[in-house]
């Protein structure tokens, strides 16, 4: 359980990392955590060019392990049929978020390697709980 937690927390922070470290700084999440100069100025200064996988796609895949990661813990390791539906709708609702954004029913860009990277991690979370 405790693994599984911390495992989750890594994912979410290199995610978050990532994210707020090298994408434009006019993205709603500055705003919300009111960092939108120090970002700006972090990035200036060190102003070093991620692949646009790392920059783009996977954050998106560590968002989604973390949250099957932390399914995992709370279901403490269960094999449950409960557990597996769950954490199958999570990642049936990232690759539903990516075409709705390709038809513009939500905001966001549609980029099918997301959905290549929501399956890679889903195929990776399932090989990591059998």
């Amino acid at each position: 359980k405790v693994i599984s937690i911390s495992i989750s927390i890594l994912s979410l922070c290199i995610a978050l990392f990532i994210y707020v470290f090298t994408r434009t700084t006019d993205l709603y999440i500055y705003d919300w955590l009111e960092i939108n100069s120090l970002i700006h100025n972090i990035q200036n200064h060190f102003n070093y060019q991620f692949p646009q996988y790392i920059k783009y796609n996977l954050p998106d895949a560590l968002w989604l392990f973390s949250y099957l990661m932390l399914l995992h813990a709370i279901w403490n390791d269960s094999k449950s049929k409960i557990k597996l539906i769950f954490a199958g709708m999570f990642c049936l609702c990232a690759i539903i978020s990516e075409i709705f954004q390709y038809y513009h029913w939500i905001l966001g860009t549609f980029d099918p390697i997301d959905i290549l990277s929501y399956i890679g991690v889903s195929i990776l979370y399932f090989f990591i709980i059998n």
